[in-house]
């Protein structure tokens, strides 16, 4: 995937959020982190992760992303966000 494709998927998986199927985006995150199709937005995906599962009623899930967040990013200026979902 080049950088277009990569913000495609993110794109797609945020639509989902919006229009209320937040599980379906849950995979899509998920599978952007696993296949590392944005390192550098790592971030940003597990954020987008950890609201998805929220939404989903996916508590424990959303849980085991924000910790994974706070291991990998505890410095990230994302954080704020993360604590306030």
């Amino acid at each position: 995937l080049d950088l277009d494709d990569r913000a495609i998927d993110r794109a797609v998986a945020e639509v989902r959020v919006a229009a209320g199927n937040p599980r379906e985006a849950a995979k899509a995150f998920r599978q952007i982190l696993d296949e590392k199709l944005a390192p550098e937005r790592d971030d940003e995906v597990l954020l987008d992760l950890a609201t998805a599962h929220q939404l989903g009623a996916e508590y424990d899930d959303s849980e085991k992303a924000a910790a994974r967040f706070l291991e990998k990013h505890k410095d990230s200026p994302l954080l704020p966000a993360l604590l306030f979902r």
